[in-house]
């Protein structure tokens, strides 16, 4: 372990958890505040005995790309080993840019490396128990493509299976091709799936304006325009049953049986036509869902955790209401994560105000934070 003023040179500074009430609304969960980071964070995934890992964000330009957070205390680590939480190397060992994350039941930390700068896309497993790598899967074409952005991932461990939500978006500013990709663990293949399908694709709609300002990128020759991302946030009930996404800029939730999207002899249209539209949400980032089929989603516009509720209303609707809301504490809420204790943990890095997401106007204002809240119903390590 190292000291905060060494730690901070090289990743981030972590201070004293707090707690915070978002708003005094008697419908809102109090959120509570279990670190500040200097550097901007990107995912989350919390281990069955409690460790904290954390992605960070490529826009933050960072050294080390994967950190381990000692929550309350002003100590961290760059995670998982000196050569791993580094750029790629020669030798292959390393991760080149980062955002996804995910740990299992089992203890092994999944991180979806982005890949860039002639670095294909892959899969890292890291047995967090025994401190050694496990497995390396590289996703090749055409289960990517050049316009690849491998963004977050499902685990579903009961038919060794993972889905990875391509938002086929490497750039910004090119047309969308979205897919989700489904990895094979046992053999390492993978296949590209449900291709620019409809329910991945942004709403054209659908605007992501927070504080009344609208989400802004700038093109290559400078102009600012706003851009439309696809499916990004994807997860995985508890009990494996269902895989839910949404699109970034999208006000839907859909759903398939992860039997169906594990069956490498479904064909697309088969694929298509098991598809529900589960219901509402707002343009979010983040996702994830509680056994009693709850969704949550880190609602980036309203400065807020939003619920999709499981029990329809009197007309038969799934509601879909803010479940906290802090415009300091949740300003651009992003990956979450079920931790042991039954707690939603989720990163917050304010990527409205990141240069490529605010017309290359650089406006973060560290520090940045993890929080947690409890969900409506349990849930278990993994979502």
């Amino acid at each position: 372990m190292v000291r905060v003023m060494t730690f901070v040179s090289v990743s981030m500074m972590l201070m004293a958890a707090q707690a915070t009430e978002p708003a005094k609304h008697p419908a809102f969960q109090k959120v509570e505040l279990v670190a500040q980071m200097v550097q901007t964070p990107g995912n989350v995934a919390v281990s069955p005995t409690g460790r904290i890992f954390v992605s960070l964000h490529p826009f933050g330009n960072p050294k080390a790309r994967v950190v381990e957070v000692f929550a309350g205390t002003n100590e961290g680590r760059d995670y998982p080993s000196a050569a791993w939480s580094k750029s790629v190397g020669r030798d292959g060992v390393g991760i080149q840019a980062i955002i996804g994350v995910r740990c299992g039941a089992d203890g092994v930390l999944w991180m979806l490396d982005v890949g860039g700068s002639g670095v294909a896309p892959k899969l890292v497993a890291w047995d967090t128990t025994t401190e050694q790598l496990k497995q390396v899967i590289h996703l090749p074409e055409p289960a990517t493509t050049p316009t690849s952005f491998v963004q977050d991932l499902a685990l579903d461990p009961t038919r060794g299976k993972i889905y990875i939500a391509d938002c086929g978006l490497g750039d910004l500013s090119t047309p969308p091709a979205p897919a989700i990709i489904v990895v094979d663990v046992k053999t390492g293949t993978s296949r590209r799936v449900l291709d620019r399908h409809a329910t991945l694709m942004p709403e054209a709609q659908a605007k992501m304006e927070i504080g009344g300002v609208e989400v802004r990128a700038l093109s290559p020759d400078g102009t600012p325009f706003a851009p439309r991302v696809g499916i990004n946030p994807i997860t995985i009930d508890p009990q494996f049953e269902y895989v839910y996404w949404g699109s970034m800029h999208g006000t839907r939730v859909y759903r398939i049986r992860a039997s169906m999207l594990a069956n490498p002899e479904m064909n697309n249209d088969q694929l298509v036509g098991a598809i529900e539209e589960y219901g509402r949400k707002g343009v979010s980032d983040g996702i994830s869902v509680d056994s009693a089929g709850n969704v949550y989603v880190t609602d980036v516009a309203h400065n807020a955790i939003g619920v999709l509720e499981a029990t329809p209303d009197a007309s038969g609707v799934r509601p879909y209401r803010l479940l906290a809301q802090d415009a300091d504490l949740l300003s651009w809420p992003d990956g979450m994560s079920v931790g042991p204790d039954g707690w939603l943990y989720v990163v917050v890095n304010q990527l409205h105000r990141h240069a490529a997401l605010n017309a290359g106007n650089q406006a973060t204002k560290p520090p940045f934070a993890i929080v947690k809240f409890r969900p409506l119903a349990g849930s278990t390590v993994g979502r």
